[in-house]
């Protein structure tokens, strides 16, 4: 027993000097470096306002779009029934100076359209966003009615309805208690993404109702609003947690990474042969 604990002690000082030289040599520099980069607060908001090209706002009237608008996501999804022709797109830029572009969206005719919104900066500069619009083909199937336990549905449901957004309070979710029903008995409904996929934030779930050669989808985008209770004795979860601790160590570094790295391996192997040699005088 006293063995064991001189090794865990050996370990546990050998990390600890570790990560005070990381902390002295790594940080301490780094933080040098990007003091000298950084603009005066007045420039750097300039410099960010005449290169912004982020969207504020994106929205279609009578619609939405999944998943739920992020000014840092550029791909959307959106279906629509087979009649539909032309969408009223709402795109509004973080930065008044910048200039919005919509194209493809008075147009519908192929069943797969790109919907495209071009950003450009003050200095030129263009950022993209599509939404990727499905016109749905006529067919004789449909969900006649769709509930879920404890979910909260933006608009109400409509069978001609295609996408929803929907909130979920409550912290156990895999999977949601999801009754969809078709009005052909026959018909066969699946659902896909209702499983321990399901995280905090947001998802989809995609409802397929098939009959033969006929298959309409309905797209869920499901918020899940609180967390899930985690499992702290998981020793995966453990192993990840160490993981980001260390990559956030090392973040911002260049050429001081390959030395730590090195140190770090002579460290174990130091470590290593110290265990063994404690083992061989048992």
């Amino acid at each position: 027993m006293k063995r064991f604990l001189k090794i865990f002690l050996i370990i546990i000082v050998s990390v600890s000097m570790f990560t005070i030289f990381i902390e002295k040599n790594v940080y301490a520099n780094t933080t040098t470096f990007d003091k000298e980069k950084v603009l005066s607060p007045e420039k750097q908001a300039e410099y960010d306002r005449v290169r912004n090209r982020n969207l504020k706002t994106l929205t279609i009237d009578g619609y939405e779009i999944n998943p739920v608008f992020n000014k840092n996501t550029v791909d959307y999804y959106l279906t629509v029934s087979n009649n539909v022709n032309s969408l009223k797109v709402i795109a509004v830029p973080e930065n008044s100076g910048a200039k919005v572009t919509i194209t493809g969206n008075n147009d519908l005719k192929s069943i797969e359209n790109d919907i495209v919104i071009s950003v450009k900066s003050e200095r030129g500069i263009t950022k993209t966003y599509k939404i990727h619009v499905t016109k749905q083909k006529e067919a004789s199937i449909s969900l006649k009615s769709l509930e879920i336990a404890n979910a909260k549905f933006e608009t109400e449901f409509s069978s001609k309805k295609y996408n929803y957004n929907i909130e979920v309070n409550q912290a156990e979710v895999e999977p949601l208690k999801i009754k969809a029903k078709a009005n052909i008995d026959s018909a066969n409904v699946e659902i896909i993404g209702n499983d321990s996929s399901l995280s905090v934030g947001a998802n989809i779930i995609t409802i397929l109702v098939s009959k033969d050669n006929e298959v309409v989808t309905y797209q869920l985008n499901v918020k899940i609003s609180t967390l899930r209770e985690v499992v702290v004795n998981n020793p995966n979860n453990l192993f990840a947690g160490i993981k980001l601790g260390v990559s956030k160590i090392f973040k911002n570094t260049n050429s001081v990474i390959p030395a730590l790295c090195a140190i770090a391996v002579v460290l174990v192997i130091i470590i290593i042969m110290i265990i063994i040699k404690i083992l061989k005088k048992r």
